[in-house]
Order: structure tokens, then sequence, then C-alpha cells
């Protein structure tokens, strides 16, 4: 087992035990409630804006930036309200238990998918040779890959995926990046 194995198997361990910790449920529901206190600051943003402008007479700029984050802070507040009357209704019913363990379960999930999307990522960049090897000595890494490609495979993602990394510098070797750089500084 190599650094980077044992770098992913400490991050799978402690977003499980977090997992465990919270449940299932508030898990869940805190991954939605950052998503809709997203959706709704955009939202409603604008409108808190302008509405400090009005009343404190503000820059645009820091009306906009204080609208967006007064939105998000309620809503994610109103959503802690929500999840706290959840996990008493859970504790009521006697289905802790079950939810923490359900959590831990969704915790390693979460990390699993986390590692997926960063081995997917790190491998549209440029790497050097010895890199290269060091992150194909990894089994998490391998196993990582074979199911990222299974899905793509079973997807319509292949395409603009190839796509993308002929579009993008991103999929050169690191060494031809390296020269490049290397003439573009010598000009």
């Amino acid at each position: 087992m190599g650094t980077i194995d044992i770098i992913c198997t400490i991050f799978i361990i402690l977003v499980a035990i977090f997992g465990l910790k919270k449940g299932l449920v508030m898990s869940i529901i805190g991954i939605f409630g950052w998503i809709i206190g997203i959706i709704i600051s955009l939202a409603l943003g604008p409108s808190v804006s302008n509405l400090l402008q009005d009343l404190i007479k503000i820059s645009s700029d820091i009306a906009n930036i204080i609208g967006y984050i007064i939105v998000f802070v309620v809503v994610l507040a109103i959503l802690g309200i929500l999840c706290s009357l959840i996990h008493k209704s859970i504790q009521f019913l006697h289905l802790g238990t079950i939810d923490h363990l359900l959590g831990f379960i969704f915790g390693c999930i979460k990390a699993l998918i986390i590692i997926f999307v960063v081995v997917f990522i790190v491998r549209l960049m440029p790497l050097s040779k010895q890199m290269e090897n060091y992150i194909n000595s990894s089994y998490i890494v391998s196993f990582s890959e074979k199911f990222v490609n299974a899905i793509i495979d079973r997807t319509n993602l292949k395409q603009p995926i190839d796509k993308m990394k002929h579009k993008l510098p991103l999929n050169k070797d690191y060494d031809s990046v390296n020269t490049e750089t290397e003439s573009i500084k010598e000009r």
C-alpha cells in the first residue's frame, strides 16, 4: 500500500466517521441544504442586493456580495432548524442507530465519489513520468479509474469528455508542456 492509498484510506475513514456521527438523514439534508442554499441565493440575492442599496446606500458590488450571503445564511439556518426537528423525530422513533449506521455507509460512498472525481480531474492534467508512475502504483487509483471508465463507457459522456480533452491543454504530456513554457519564457 503506497502513500496515495494510505491518504485515500484515511480520508474514507474520516468521512465515514463524520457520516456515522451525523447520520444518514442529516448528511443528505446537509448536502441538499448547500445546493438549495446556492440556488435560492442566486434567485433572491439580487433582490436583497437592491434592497440593501436602497436602505444603506452602499456600492452595488458590496451589496451583491452581502445580498447573496444573507440569503444563503438564512436558507441554511432554516434548514438547520428543520434538521433539528427531523433529528429529534428520528431519536423519538428509536431509529437513531440505523440512521447512524446508514450515515457511516453514506460517508464511505461520498468519500469514494470524491476520490473518483479527483482521480478523473488529475488524469486530465499533464503529469511528469515520475508522478504518472507514482499514481499508477496506487490500488485505489486503479480501482477508481476502472469504475469511472465503466461509468463513462455506459453513458453518453465519452464523446464530450474526449472533445474536452482535446480542447484543453490539460491532456498534453507534462514534459511537452514544460518545454513549451520554457520556450515562451525565452521569447
